[in-house]
């Protein structure tokens, strides 16, 4: 009970992070640095992507403290890639270094939506109720400060959901490679 309120709890707030993700009311026009992405997808989704916006900011909800990196295109928008840290106690901007997708305790995890057309939208995790051992992988950051977030990642996001009986089924997965530039995200 305590894995689906929590896995509840998770989506309306990646949800809400989500749909926040694309907004500002910077005015320069086309000459704005959304930053960069590369992306290589296998598995259920056969997909290369580059080019997108990457941004990075710290929010806190209540007593939940969280970090995100967002990788995004644009104009349609096709695929959402966030790394999210959330931990009920305050943290640091996380430092360079390689951090492990899919753990349970204080790490990343990793969200990559499939998007066809505007509601055919499918979700792969790292973050795994199943516990099956599937997911996982790693977030590299090269450089990290207030102005920039570079890095790399490799891992694999698994599709699950629920039998009639609530027993967790993996339905497909998805291993997903690739770069980014991050910027801090604008104000709304």
């Amino acid at each position: 009970m305590c894995n689906q309120i929590h896995s509840f709890f998770l989506f309306i707030f990646i949800s809400v992070v989500l749909g926040l993700t694309g907004c500002s009311d910077d005015p320069t026009g086309t000459d704005l640095d959304i930053g960069d992405v590369s992306i290589t997808i296998t598995g259920d989704i056969e997909k290369n992507v580059s080019g997108g916006q990457a941004d990075f900011d710290g929010m806190q909800t209540g007593q939940i403290h969280s970090w995100e990196i967002s990788l995004n295109d644009l104009n349609p928008q096709t695929y959402s890639l966030v790394f999210l840290k959330i931990d009920t106690e305050q943290f640091a901007q996380p430092g360079t270094g390689a951090y492990s997708l899919g753990e349970v305790n204080g790490g990343f995890d990793a969200f990559f939506d499939n998007i066809v057309g505007n509601f055919d939208i499918t979700e792969y995790s790292t973050f795994s109720l199943c516990e099956t051992g599937e997911a996982g992988g790693t977030l590299t950051l090269e450089a990290s400060s207030a102005s920039v977030v570079r890095g790399s990642f490799d891992f694999t996001a698994v599709k699950e959901d629920f039998d009639e009986n609530f027993d967790c089924q993996v339905l497909g997965s998805i291993r997903v490679r690739g770069e980014f530039r991050a910027l801090p995200r604008r104000s709304i």
